[in-house]
């Protein structure tokens, strides 16, 4: 069967097939037409007398008139050369496409590759023969499937060694020796296709390692050794490339993402084809049998290179608590645990197993040699053992001996370590210099190619349905899954369709289950059940897709410290995949919330982990109509406040309020889990002045009328004025400290001013509260008269309290604002950070902005929470604290990021204008010599002064001075007047060298910024957590020394401790939650923080499991910045 229904081009004539556009006519005067179309005659004539030029211009027709007989003329070469073009992109576009979808069928039809390859090869040669053009898309088409379609690696390398020893080949090969032999000629045979494509991989290889593409290079690996089997590589030569990568373990200092790149390169291509590589060269000519003959030499090498990457991961310390999902199960019931993680250390855990099996390769992965017919297969084998008739340079592609390259510093954005290769040539446009950021495009190259950075640790929760960990067969199956989820990024809805048909290209039988059928497969008998259950220690087979699919993706969604992508994407894979099969993936999916919903009522489950899988349950059932077995929860719901589980229901609750409306969640919810989870009002703003009652309604009413009017910043400043004035008590008077609320004066003008910017604020986002749009025209209006308002730091933390009291019922609309606020420098980040850890207290507000304010909300956001002592904390077990700690920590990071490409700009163009001037200047000298006028140099770019994209709308610092008009000198005249006025050419030098010290002056100061907002978090977090581990340990010794108390006292002290434990566990939590984060951040200032915040923490007491201090913690996450 041919996949693609036979030759794309059988049904044009041949003119058509040439690039002529489609006509009816298809006799003599075509092909005459044709033979000028080939020549590009602009003129007319046709096949009588009197074809005179025709008339035209640009790609109108020139064509001739008619004249005894004569047809019309050509069209003009321009448009010919057009359509020829168009015919050859449309060419090609039909070769990638065929070749790229190998062994798929849109008819439904089986896909026999014993059969089926062989009518591939035979297109695929016709195609080369067409031309340089279709042999070079031809080439360029098998790179992209080495290393874009890694689940047809088996099939690739089968068509290729078809290609290469088909009998027509060796044919070929005979008839043009005997020709040689008979004429004398010592001329070279010419390769064969199949040779082309085969030495064009291994040049593209050598250019993905010269890049550091690693995954290119680690696929390109695979490609190489599935082609072993065949002969066309040799295992010695295989064996002599991954001995360079062994060569990297074994480097001085080594870092981690280094090391496990090229440790997982050995790792893979073992696991894959570990038992075509201990074998010799040539096998035995006298052994038919299709035994393994094994190497000693060679296995001694392969053992070698064992012994390398165990030796690495030995002295490796990449796998840390902070990288870890969840805590690991202690006791008698950890076997049965369903919790478990795979990462690098399992993966070793399978290369010694491999070895233990004389590295015997799974079954369930087909080589080669079972995709090809026997003839073939046979051939294949004669080859091995020396009976072929090729020579060995006609068939075997020669590997190159290599050097890993050192990996270069990408502190400043990616780059390339040499010219990148595109089609396996060098690209000017892709050159970058070294440390030059490259562009968005270029850097999604260079992501997709490289790969991850270290070999992740993923969170595993199937045991019985899915692979092993620490087997062979988990390593290739899953590394095969989680390579086809990173590549298809771009397209989720064919990364769906080929994850839920990957059994199609494996061993019939790998899967079983309502999902698959016994038949699908790409080589096997479904009735072969043997080999399922050959191996006790890896158990391959019978597998349910379903849950292998399920849990890859949400596993690498819940990667540590993050995801390789955005969460949308998996969200949605997952979706895409689900509505394939809805019936088989809905009991996968509901056992996995089952078993990390149950491990977070026991803590393990990381707070980080359990808010992504929250996100991602959330937005699942809202495309599945909401529907969940909310009754299986009923008894959490008994829990203390702050316990995981009741929190993460929450959450989820929450989030499906935004995906929807409070009502249609409330109804979709039992009853208790309503009282658990849902506050009793809807997420809408809190008004402090909207009751007529309130004794400053009138002038908040006032206040209100104006900004709706648009009434100018003077004129609202005037208004403010007049309030503070008339809040402030006479001094003969007094407030009425017995009923504040009815005279609504204070004593104080600090009291005042908190008073007029709360009634400021709230009349701001009062106004802003019908949508986004909204908000951010009333903040722009007044962008000036805000950050007027916010001078001092107690004036912006004002304003902070003002905006959470406002939204208390909305977290996520107090990010929004908080977000806004810091774009447009009305706060700034360091006052967020002081405002989360060290909110104002009620008693030191004024009474009348909190009687009806957002604090007396039920589920108050705003609301502080008391603690032991006389103590006040957030309500660290709402997710969105920590969110906003993290939303301020990238805004200010993101402004560093934005002044460094500014420096680097200035720079470089400073760098370049110095190479024009030095380049005139050298050409002047020459040109005088001469007697010649001398070279000007080009116009110098004006710089334009430096400034963030928010503060657009600040005046202009007068120290800049004006920006250059369109009316001043240019070209050669301004050249000329520099040259004439020292005077002037020394000012524009000094404005220049202004301009890029006051982007040094800039980066300094937003760099102090950066320092003091990573340092004022780490203190919050460390103080909060140390604080919570105290009070959550004396608590829980009080009780234990106090007797058993009995009856409802005694289960009051019981739930006050577990409480305070459950604090204390989120606070580190979300410590540990900082430091994965952001620890490439503050390892700058490690010394710093080690010297004034860490010294003093070491609690003496914690949590049971929170072993580890402050400082364990710390250093650990410092030596994770720097792996």
């Amino acid at each position: 069967m041919d996949p693609s229904g036979g030759d794309p081009y059988s049904l044009y004539s041949v003119g058509q097939q040439a690039g002529l556009p489609q006509t009816p006519m298809n006799n003599g005067y075509q092909q005459q037409q044709y033979q000028q179309y080939q020549q590009g005659s602009p003129y007319g004539g046709g096949g009588g007398r009197g074809g005179g030029r025709g008339r035209g211009r640009g790609r109108q027709s020139r064509g001739g008139g008619g004249g005894w007989g004569g047809g019309g003329g050509m069209a003009s070469s321009g448009s010919m050369q057009e359509d020829r073009q168009r015919a050859d992109e449309e060419r090609a576009r039909r070769v990638r496409e065929r070749i790229y979808k190998m062994g798929e069928t849109d008819n439904g039809e089986d896909f026999f590759p014993q059969s089926d390859l062989f009518t591939i090869k035979k297109w695929i040669e016709e195609e080369g023969r067409k031309g340089n053009a279709q042999e070079q898309m031809i080439l360029k088409a098998f790179r992209v499937m080495v290393t874009e379609q890694p689940h047809k690696t088996p099939l690739v390398a089968a068509l290729l060694g078809f290609l290469i020893i088909s009998p027509e080949g060796q044919r070929s090969s005979r008839a043009e020796d005997g020709d040689n032999a008979m004429s004398g000629s010592s001329q070279e045979i010419p390769e064969s296709l199949g040779v082309k494509i085969g030495k064009d991989l291994v040049k593209a290889f050598r250019s993905h390692l010269h890049s550091r593409l690693w995954r290119n290079v680690r696929l390109s690996l695979n490609f190489f050794a599935s082609l072993a089997p065949l002969g066309i590589v040799t295992p010695s030569s295989m064996r002599t490339l991954l001995s360079a990568f062994s060569m990297v373990l074994n480097e001085p200092g080594v870092t981690v993402d280094r090391g496990d790149r090229a440790a997982m390169c050995i790792i893979e291509v073992l696991c894959r084809s570990g038992s075509d590589l201990i074998r010799p060269d040539l096998l035995a000519s006298d052994d038919d049998s299709n035994a393994l003959q094994i190497d000693d030499a060679a296995l001694q090498e392969v053992n070698g290179m064992v012994e390398a990457v165990e030796a690495y991961a030995k002295g490796r310390r990449g796998e840390t608590s902070l990288r870890r999902a969840w805590a690991p199960s202690t006791g008698e019931e950890a076997d049965k645990d369903p919790l478990h993680e795979e990462g690098f250390e399992q993966a070793v855990e399978a290369l010694l197993l491999l070895r233990s099996r004389q590295y015997k390769a799974p079954a369930f992965l087909p080589a080669a040699t079972d995709l090809l017919p026997p003839a073939i297969v046979s051939i294949s084998r004669d080859l091995l053992r020396g009976r072929g008739e090729m020579s060995s340079d006609q068939y075997q592609i020669a590997l190159p001996e290599v050097l890993v390259p050192p990996e270069e510093d990408d502190s400043e954005g990616f780059s390339f370590g040499g010219d990148y290769l595109k089609d396996g040539k060098p690209s000017k446009s892709r050159g970058r210099k070294k440390g030059v950021t490259l562009e968005k495009a270029d850097e999604e190259v260079k992501r997709a190619g490289a790969g991850p950075e270290k070999t992740a640790v993923f969170a595993r929760w199937f045991v019985e349905s899915t692979p092993l960990v620490g087997t062979p067969s988990a390593v290739v199956l899953r590394s095969l899954v989680n390579e086809i989820i990173d590549l298809y990024e771009v397209n989720r809805k064919e990364c769906a369709r080929i994850l839920f048909s990957i059994a199609k290209w494996l061993r019939k039988g790998t899967f079983a289950g309502k999902a698959v059928s016994p038949d699908t497969g790409l080589f096997g008998d479904a009735e072969d059940i043997e080999w399922v259950t050959a191996d006790p220690q890896d158990p391959q087979g019978g597998w349910t897709i379903d849950d292998v699919i399920v849990e890859c993706i949400l596993s690498a969604s819940l990667l540590l410290p993050q995801a390789p992508h955005v969460p949308l994407y998996y969200h949605s894979l997952l979706r895409e995949i689900t509505t394939l099969s809805p019936q088989t993936l809905a009991p996968a999916i509901g056992r996995t919330v089952r078993r990390i919903y149950g491990a977070s009522r026991t803590g393990r489950v990381s707070s980080e982990v359990l808010k992504r899988f929250a996100e991602w349950f959330s937005a699942h059932l809202s495309n599945f109509n909401f529907s969940w077995g909310w009754k299986e929860w009923i008894p959490d719901m008994r829990s203390t406040h702050s316990h995981p589980a009741k929190a993460f229901a929450r959450r989820v609750a929450e989030l499906e309020i935004r995906l929807a409306y409070y009502d249609r969640i409330k109804g979709t919810l039992p009853e208790e889990i309503q009282e658990g989870v849902l506050k009793p009002e809807e997420p809408t703003p809190c008004f402090t002045y909207e009751s007529p009652e309130h004794p400053y309604h009138a002038r908040a009413t006032a206040l209100n009328n104006s900004l709706r009017a648009r009434a100018t910043a003077p004129v609202v400043l005037a208004e403010l004025e007049s309030l503070k004035r008339d809040l402030i008590a006479a001094d003969s008077t007094f407030p009425d400290e017995d009923d504040p609320m009815t005279s609504g004066k204070v004593s104080t003008e600090a009291q005042a001013d908190i008073i007029v910017r709360d009634i400021m604020t709230q009349v701001v986002l009062h106004i802003g509260s019908r949508s986004f749009s909204h908000f951010l025209n009333i903040v722009e209006r007044y962008h000036a008269l805000l950050r007027q308002l916010s001078s001092t730091p107690s004036m912006r933390l004002a304003i902070l309290t003002s905006t959470t009291r406002f939204w208390a019922r909305s977290p996520q609309w107090v990010m929004i604002v908080l977000d806004k606020l810091m774009q447009y420098r009305i706060v700034e980040p360091a006052d967020v950070i002081a405002f989360v850890f060290d909110p104002p207290t009620a008693e030191s507000l004024p009474r009348t902005i909190l009687s009806t304010s957002g604090d007396a909300a039920p589920g108050s956001f705003s609301k502080l929470i008391a603690l032991p002592g006389g103590q006040y904390t957030r309500d660290w077990s709402n997710f969105d604290w920590f969110e906003i700690i993290r939303l301020t920590i990238e805004k200010v990071n993101g402004r560093v990021g934005q002044v460094r490409r500014r420096l680097a700009r200035l720079q470089r163009e400073e760098a370049e204008e110095a190479e024009r001037k030095e380049a005139a200047a050298a050409a002047a000298a020459e040109t005088t010599e001469d007697g010649s006028a001398p070279a000007t140099a080009s116009t110098p770019v004006p710089k334009v002064p430096f400034s963030f994209p928010t503060s657009a709308s600040l005046p202009r610092r007068p120290d800049l001075g004006a920006v250059p008009s369109a009316a001043s000198p240019s070209g050669a005249a301004a050249d000329k007047n520099a040259a004439d006025d020292p005077a002037k050419k020394k000012k524009e030098e000094e404005e220049k060298r202004q301009t890029v010290e006051e982007t040094k002056s800039a980066l300094e100061s937003i760099l102090s910024e950066q320092r003091k907002v990573l340092a004022g978090a780490f203190k919050g977090l460390a103080d909060h957590y140390r604080r919570t581990s105290t009070l959550a340990s004396s608590a829980a010794a009080t009780a234990a020394g106090g007797g058993d108390e009995e009856g409802e006292e005694g289960a009051e002290v019981d739930e006050e401790v577990e409480e305070l434990e459950w604090k204390a566990w989120w606070a580190r939590e979300w410590y540990l939650a900082y430091l994965r984060q952001f620890n490439r951040d503050f390892a700058t200032i490690q010394e710093t923080l080690s010297a004034v915040f860490v010294g003093q923490y070491n609690p003496t007491g914690s949590v049971e499991g929170a072993t580890d201090d402050v400082r364990a913690l710390f250093e650990e996450a410092c030596r994770m910045a720097y792996e």
